[in-house]
């Protein structure tokens, strides 16, 4: 049967319509998507404490890092005690991180490429836990805190690195080391809400702010952990 006039004249008038509706939709959702990651990135150090504690367990990391830099220079110890402050800010357990020196050709003063060879125990939640991942050997019993028998109760916690750092640390300096540290160590750790921000120019110290805040997974204080079970 034919084709009435008006109706041929209505189906284009329909679905621009229902194109409109769809992308209205869409809109309000990617707004809403974005509101709640603007939420999440906002939240106050009280408020990530109050969230409810994650199961987690102590997973084994390795990694070995070249300083690759032309504005600064390490020694070779000076570039692993530089990497162990950072990953225990970063939620590296102490009891078993391990840095050793590789390649050293001077035993005093900048080494042209020094490296640091390193392994160490992030809490994973467990629901991220891949099959590749190798878990962490459990700690004495005495260290009831970090015993891995079982998932640990854990929590977001807020770190300013810059800030935590700047009593032994000059970022005029060091704006090489951060980033490579952002390249290289911060994919082997549980980390959100990186907020990094940093011009590092060769040959130049680093004017103007940087900025390295992000939240770490640790675990809960034994008390509150015993609290919240």
């Amino acid at each position: 049967m034919a084709m009435s006039l008006h109706t041929r004249h209505l189906i284009p008038v329909l679905l621009c319509v229902a194109a409109g509706v769809q992308a209205a939709q869409a809109a309000q959702a990617a707004q809403a998507a974005q509101a709640a990651q603007a939420a999440q990135a906002t939240q106050t150090p009280a408020e990530v404490s109050a969230a409810p504690p994650l199961p987690a367990r102590w997973v084994s990391r390795k990694f070995s890092l070249t300083f690759l830099g032309f504005t600064s220079h390490y020694s070779c110890d000076g570039l692993r005690d530089n990497l162990h402050d950072i990953l225990l800010y970063l939620g590296a357990r102490k009891q078993d991180l391990d840095l050793r020196e590789v390649g050293c050709v001077r035993l005093i003063g900048p080494s042209p490429l020094p490296r640091v060879d390193g392994t160490f125990s992030v809490l994973v939640p467990v629901s991220e836990i891949k099959p590749s991942d190798v878990l962490a050997p459990a700690l004495p019993q005495h260290d009831a805190g970090t015993a891995d028998a079982m998932p640990l109760p854990a929590q977001w916690h807020s770190v300013d690195l810059i800030r935590s750092m700047d009593y032994t640390f000059d970022l005029t300096d060091n704006c090489e080391l951060l980033e490579q540290v952002k390249r290289q160590i911060l994919p082997l750790v549980s980390s959100r809400n990186l907020n990094y921000t940093s011009v590092c120019v060769p040959y130049t110290e680093t004017v103007g702010d940087v900025t390295f805040r992000l939240e770490v997974l640790e675990p809960l204080p034994p008390v509150q952990a015993a609290r919240d079970r």
